[in-house]
């Protein structure tokens, strides 16, 4: 469990369940009051090393990927991969 400051905790080891083989991939974003003012939002994928019908790396837009690669029963490690969307330009608002 990742134990978030305020709320409930959020499971980490959803892949290490059997019953989330189906799932290819989790595609993430990062939407936030800048993404309103044109900024491009972050964009993540995480691979799920259980699944029969894996994603090839880059097929879906992100910045980053994860591939998650089975330690044991109880752990996976994620290995960071670079994604095939250009890195987000960091971008000054002038207000007023």
């Amino acid at each position: 469990m990742i134990h978030k400051p305020i709320g409930q905790p959020v499971p980490a080891d959803t892949f290490l369940d059997l019953r989330f083989a189906p799932i290819s991939a989790i595609w993430a974003t990062d939407i936030d009051e800048f993404t309103v003012l044109d900024r491009p939002a972050k964009m993540v994928v995480v691979h799920n090393p259980s699944t029969p019908n894996p994603l090839p790396l880059g097929f879906l837009p992100a910045h980053d990927e994860y591939v998650a690669r089975v330690l044991d029963e109880q752990s996976y490690q994620l290995d960071r991969v670079e994604g095939r969307a250009p890195s987000p330009e960091e971008i000054s608002v002038t207000v007023g």
